[in-house]
């Protein structure tokens, strides 16, 4: 159940897969946006929520604000549950969440056979119903959720919002008006552990399994403990955030009320963006820098072209970096400065798919590696052979000293620059 390759990529069957570095941009689909405090507008800017005037005028209902009786939700049999893949279910769960004012929400994440990532499961649970939608089916039409998420009386439990509404963001134009987060509770609770598991512990006597935590959420059908696992994150959840909040409200002073600190800290979570993560040419020097005194220019450069490589590779192919080439075999290659198919092969274990179909590219790369790094040690006018690593390099012009020659400039100053 973990990471299989065996699964075919379900992430290929989307429209608008985009791994370039166009920058990702808000959006609405249809241009429809229910519980909106002003028409849309400026949702073609990157930087603009299109919620951003509803979070920054947000008002929290009295149900909110006050203590209550937490309902004990019991075991998972206790709820009903329904696992939905079909669009027509996704439109009677929508009129069922607009009935109700507290809704709990999680996310299953994938993002080791996929460049930037997606959502394999989304669960939700309110009093008495359990539901696990699943994206792969209905992905296209979860952006109909919007009203009940977007509606500012209805609150939304999750645990750790901050990657999962950015997720919700990118893959289904979906955003929140009015969050609580019980991590961020657990913080202002000053709690011992903050994760779910441990809340789950305290707060309702279960124990969590962790046997789940990086399995391949792509697998279906879906075995029934992962379902069972997946069901989990939010059965009890809204249990936990009475509990939290009754809390908070129970520590406040006069001076200090932590349930209102609380929920503006969420509501500035709600109001981030999903930006695209940034590839840097540059960024093998971070992969080196535990060793750099030990690193010769000819590892650097191997280093440098390999990490070029992976970057296209994985957005071509749409896989992550660790599964092109994991970082421990790049430094491997790059330490060991191999030759030959074989060379490269016995720096690799187990050997990465890609690196097997792919090792004629990578022995050419190598080889010009080495054969750049012939010519600059040839032009070099110090006195070694070999110049000298980037060390010596940074000491030499901190001296002023004219040891350096100008051949390693780019080196230098990518060095700097990071």
């Amino acid at each position: 159940m973990l990471r299989s390759n065996e699964i075919a990529k379900p992430q290929m069957t989307r429209r608008g897969l985009d791994n370039s570095d166009k920058p990702f941009i808000p959006s609405l689909v249809g241009g429809v946006k229910p519980n909106a405090l002003d028409p849309v507008r400026d949702v073609d800017s990157p930087s603009i929520h299109p919620y951003y005037n509803e979070l920054q005028n947000l008002e929290y209902s009295n149900a909110v604000l006050q203590s209550s009786e937490p309902d004990d939700p019991g075991p998972l049999d206790n709820h009903t549950y329904e696992f939905i893949t079909t669009e027509d279910r996704i439109d009677v769960l929508v009129q069922k969440l607009n009935e109700v004012t507290e809704i709990a929400i999680d996310l299953e994440h994938h993002d080791y056979r996929s460049y930037l990532g997606f959502t394999c499961l989304v669960q939700i649970s309110i009093k008495g119903h359990d539901y696990v939608i699943d994206p792969l089916c209905v992905g296209h039409c979860l952006h109909k959720l919007l009203d009940p998420f977007t509606n500012p009386q209805i609150i939304k439990v999750l645990h750790g919002g901050n990657s999962d509404l950015l997720c919700l963001q990118r893959d289904f134009s979906l955003y929140l008006v009015g969050m609580f987060d019980t991590y961020t509770s657990a913080i202002a609770l000053r709690l011992p552990k903050l994760s779910l598991a441990f809340l789950l512990n305290h707060y309702c006597n279960v124990t969590a399994s962790k046997k789940f935590q990086i399995a391949d959420w792509r697998l279906r059908p879906l075995p029934p403990q992962m379902e069972r696992y997946a069901r989990e994150d939010t059965h009890y959840l809204l249990h936990i955030y009475h509990r939290m909040r009754d809390e908070l409200i129970r520590r406040s002073t006069k001076d200090t009320y932590l349930l209102t600190e609380l929920l503006d800290k969420s509501r500035k979570v709600c109001l981030k963006v999903y930006t695209k993560p940034m590839f840097y040419p540059q960024g093998y020097l971070r992969l080196l820098s535990k060793n750099a005194r030990s690193i010769n220019p000819f590892q650097r450069e191997i280093a440098k072209r390999l990490y070029a490589w992976r970057n296209l590779i994985a957005r071509e192919k749409d896989e992550s970096f660790e599964y092109v080439l994991p970082t421990y075999m790049l430094k491997q290659i790059s330490r060991n400065i191999p030759s030959g198919h074989h060379g490269i092969l016995a720096c690799c274990y187990p050997i990465p798919p890609i690196v097997e179909s792919c090792i004629d590219e990578l022995v050419i790369i190598i080889e010009n590696a080495k054969k750049n790094c012939y010519e600059l040690s040839y032009r070099c006018k110090s006195p070694k052979n070999i110049c000298p690593d980037m060390h010596q390099i940074s000491e030499s012009l901190k001296r002023k000293s004219n040891y350096v020659c100008s051949c390693h400039y780019d080196l230098i100053k990518e060095k700097i620059e990071l």
